[in-house]
């Protein structure tokens, strides 16, 4: 009998697997645009992420259309329209990013010197949230709480 694991049996292996669909550095902001502001248009992308780059936010777009996570809707009109919207799929991970952004804002210590390093939540301007996405004053309030008390107070919101 042979005793060595395929990936899937490794511990952990699925962790892995959802993490590299979501890691860069601006997907965790373009997910998080999408699902608090709803579909958006490229341009649309753009104003809530003013420091990326057009060819990078083309790069994650099309990187995160091919996980699964968001689609592309095209329409011809008189001028070629489309919209980026998350998929039923990027629509279950909600519940973790709302976690991920819990989690990261307890974890944030004004005292302590950034070294150079950008806050890329302070990347993402303000702008209309989609119905059911917990208000910034909801957010800002779980920086002073514990992981599981943000996390709570967020569900409850």
């Amino acid at each position: 009998m042979d005793h060595k694991r395929t990936h899937g049996e490794l511990p952990g292996y699925y962790v892995e697997v959802a993490l590299d669909r979501i890691s860069g550095k601006w997907k965790g902001l373009i997910l998080y645009a999408l699902m608090t502001r709803g579909p958006l248009r490229f341009n649309d992308l753009r104003r809530c992420l003013p420091k990326i780059t057009h060819r990078v936010l083309t790069l994650q777009l099309r990187d995160m259309e091919d996980a699964g996570l968001i689609g592309r809707d095209v329409q011809m009109t008189t001028q070629m329209r489309v919209t980026y919207a998350l998929t039923k799929y990027g629509e279950a991970l909600h519940p973790v990013i709302i976690a991920l952004e819990a989690w990261g804002a307890c974890g944030i210590d004004p005292t302590v010197p950034s070294h150079g390093h950008v806050d890329p939540a302070a990347e993402l301007q303000d702008g209309p949230l989609r119905e059911g996405s917990p208000s910034r004053q909801t957010m800002r309030s779980v920086r002073s709480r514990s992981a599981s008390e943000a996390v709570e107070a967020i569900a409850s919101s």
